[in-house]
């Protein structure tokens, strides 16, 4: 929803959180050189509106090859659990959360990843590979109208935007049903950045 002018008797309401981390820069140092060596051949072309890039899908054995690796996703898995402790879920009927999939994101000059969502997970997270990325967050506006008094559809779904600007080695954790977007990369350089998916463990 586009912004405007503040009204000074505003009250803001229901103000939420998603979780921020930050990655020791040494633990990088592995997917990045792994992201360096990949083939094209084994690089994978995103589906969606625009023009959103490559994207390469971690295998387990990849895990299993390279150190680093593993302990980054060792790392990922403890920022979940805390994540989680601090989320009012009944603990009695869900155990601790796990990485389900990952996979980098390799943008070139003018590659973007229009708004979507990450289906059958709970939290989904993005970990900066690159100097800087602009990560938009989109909440749907208490102020939504119900869709059959809308004429134009988009007044049921009016949207709040929030940019985050990360830089190298932040993660952030937030709920997979969260509309989100990256804009169009405008720098010569590659934007890299590692995402995930997660599940509650066990049956």
């Amino acid at each position: 929803m586009v912004s405007r002018k503040e009204n000074k008797n505003a009250i803001k309401i229901c103000p939420q959180q998603v979780f921020a981390f930050q990655a020791q820069k040494q633990s990088l140092k592995g997917v990045i050189e792994f992201s360096n060596n990949i083939s094209a051949n084994n690089l994978y072309q995103r589906c969606g509106e625009g023009n959103p890039g490559t994207y390469y899908s971690f295998k387990q054995n990849d895990l299993d090859a390279i150190k680093d690796l593993n302990n980054l996703h060792d790392w990922v898995n403890n920022c979940l659990k805390e994540a989680q402790q601090q989320v009012s879920w009944n603990s009695d009927y869900y155990p601790d959360l796990c990485i389900t999939q990952s996979w980098l994101n390799i943008l070139e000059a003018g590659n973007d990843h229009a708004m979507h969502v990450h289906p059958l997970s709970i939290l989904s997270g993005v970990l900066c590979l690159s100097q800087r990325v602009k990560l938009n967050l989109y909440v749907k506006s208490i102020y939504s109208l119900p869709t059959f008094l809308c004429p134009d559809l988009t007044d049921s779904c009016l949207l709040i935007k929030q940019t985050l600007e990360l830089e190298f080695g932040d993660l952030i954790l937030f709920p997979s049903s969260l509309r989100h977007d990256v804009s169009t990369h405008d720098q010569q350089e590659k934007r890299l950045t590692l995402s995930f998916d997660s599940f509650f463990t066990g049956i």
